[in-house]
């Protein structure tokens, strides 16, 4: 089984097992009646498109049905995932989060941006200037 680190790339043929959509206990029990199944997940197949507004924790499916030609998928919804036919474990840290990295002052820190696993930005003078700074790379070491 492959270890996933990123979204699947435009191109590949994925199925995806998502949890259901199906939120509140009022639909899900009129599901189960008329349908006699509680559904807790769905599935999808179709080939990644590559849709650039999407943010970095969602791809996109063509999926071939003509109501909804294109699924995107959020990643944090995934239940499994197959691309190109081959099992894969999905474990991808998406989104924006800020880390705290020491000054070379004691008892002072900075603020790291990462995007999707990557430092991005930083508070400190030096990035102002450079665009680059010791402590985007002491955020990827600790990642």
């Amino acid at each position: 089984m492959t270890t996933l680190t990123t979204k699947p790339r435009p191109g590949q043929l994925v199925r995806v097992i998502v949890h259901s959509e199906l939120k509140s206990r009022l639909r899900r029990l009129i599901n189960k009646m008329f349908n006699g199944l509680d559904y807790q997940s769905e599935e999808y197949f179709g080939e990644v498109k590559d849709l650039p507004h999407l943010p970095v924790n969602q791809f996109a499916l063509s999926t071939g049905n003509v109501n909804f030609p294109i699924r995107v998928i959020t990643v944090d919804q995934i239940k499994s995932i197959y691309i190109d036919g081959e099992r894969c474990k999905f474990n991808i840290e998406v989104g924006t989060r800020t880390v705290n990295v020491e000054s070379s002052r004691p008892g002072a820190f900075y603020n790291v941006t990462v995007v999707d696993g990557k430092p991005t930005k930083c508070t400190c003078p030096g990035f102002g200037y450079r665009r680059d700074c010791r402590h985007l790379k002491l955020a990827a070491l600790n990642d």
